[in-house]
């Protein structure tokens, strides 16, 4: 279903109407009043954010599992209403310092929009998948 957008004191809103909500039709309420019925329902996202993603792979994680992660990320950030923008490989980079008897890692970065509570999914969920040695995320500034 599309998500209706509308921007209240400069912040977006994102709404998913039910099919068969009334007067949704030509000549029915506009999408503002629609959201804004919705948002004292508690049916809309009060905004989106951009975010920032670094991500350290095990350097055992070949080419197809590094595509493999991408398009798990980019899919888990589609299916919560985001886009992801920049999804960049950076490859395999000597670390710091050893992170679990590795020596190197494998570099991932990403710019993605998403709603805040999508953004803590994807934190719970990045810890648990075996391939992630560390990840930072933060919140963009606008």
């Amino acid at each position: 279903m599309k998500p209706l957008w509308w921007g209240s004191g400069g912040i977006p809103q994102i709404c998913f109407p039910p099919p068969s909500w009334p007067g949704m039709g030509s000549g029915g309420w506009s999408e503002e009043f629609f959201c804004t019925l919705l948002l004292k329902r508690g049916d809309c996202t009060t905004s989106l954010r951009d975010y920032e993603l670094a991500i350290v792979l095990s350097p055992e994680v070949d080419e197809a599992g590094v595509t493999g992660i991408t398009d798990r990320f980019s899919q888990f950030i589609t299916q919560r209403g985001g886009t992801v923008g920049n999804l960049d490989k950076w490859g395999v980079k000597k670390l710091a310092y050893p992170l679990q008897r590795f020596r190197e890692g494998n570099y991932l970065r990403a710019e993605f929009t998403v709603d805040p509570q999508a953004a803590k999914e994807l934190e719970a969920s990045l810890k648990l998948w075996s391939e992630v040695l560390r990840y930072l995320l933060v919140k963009k500034e606008t």
